[in-house]
This record gives C-alpha cells, sequence and structure tokens, in this order.
C-alpha cells in the first residue's frame, strides 16, 4: 500500500467517526470505524519507518524523495485526525478517556513489540 491509500482510508473511518459524534453515537457502537482508523495509523507508521531505509534499489530511482514526502503529507494529515479525535472523545466522554485510550494503546504496542522480538529470537535459533 502506499501513503495516499492509506491516509484515503483513515480520511473515511475518521469521517464515520465524526459523523457519529455529531449524532451522538458512543464510541463503544463505532468501535469498527475507531479499529478501522487505527489501523491505517499502524499502517502509516509502519511505512513510515520502512521509508527511512530503503531497499538499494528504490534509492537509484529518485522515488524516495518522493515516497518521503507522500509519507510526511499523510502523517500530518494523521495527526489534524488524531487531534480532532482527541477533542471529541475528551469533550463527550472526559479528559480520562483520551488518556485511558492512550495507555491502553501503549500497553498493546509493548506487547506487539514483544511479541516480535520473541518471533525473531526463535527464528534465528
Amino acid at each position: 500500500m502506499d501513503p495516499v491509500t492509506i491516509i484515503g482510508g483513515a480520511t473515511v473511518a475518521f469521517n464515520a467517526l465524526k459523523k457519529g459524534f455529531q449524532v451522538g453515537k458512543d464510541l463503544q457502537d463505532m468501535s469498527g470505524q475507531l479499529t478501522q482508523w487505527a489501523g491505517c495509523m499502524s499502517d502509516l507508521s509502519f511505512m513510515e519507518a520502512k521509508s527511512k531505509n530503503p531497499p538499494w534499489w528504490k534509492s537509484l530511482g529518485g522515488s524516495v524523495e518522493a515516497d518521503a514526502l507522500a509519507i510526511f503529507t499523510a502523517k500530518r494529515k494523521a495527526e489534524s485526525m488524531r487531534q480532532e479525535l482527541k477533542d471529541w472523545i475528551s469533550f463527550s466522554m472526559g479528559p480520562s478517556a483520551w488518556d485511558e485510550l492512550v495507555a491502553t494503546e501503549a500497553k498493546y504496542a509493548r506487547r506487539r513489540k514483544t511479541k516480535s522480538i520473541v518471533k525473531q529470537k526463535y527464528k534465528k535459533q
């Protein structure tokens, strides 16, 4: 996937979340859209990390700069969406709800990283 496609998917999910908040839906009722949006954010972060060490053949074609620009603009849009989502969640559920969401996100990121490290360790053996 490319950054434009990823941010497009994130925008669709984000707009559904925004509309849901505007009509008074609970966050629990919109978990599918939130999961889709978070998945796109994860994909975008993965692409950004991958672009920092591109394969040798990519550096020959000049597409590294284009990829970097696409990722940069997508990340900026993602940051804007995340801030707006934070505002909606904090307003509708209280500031502690956002803090809880971020803490849960960090917990699962650590767990996923640990599993990845363990998998790599066993692959080498």
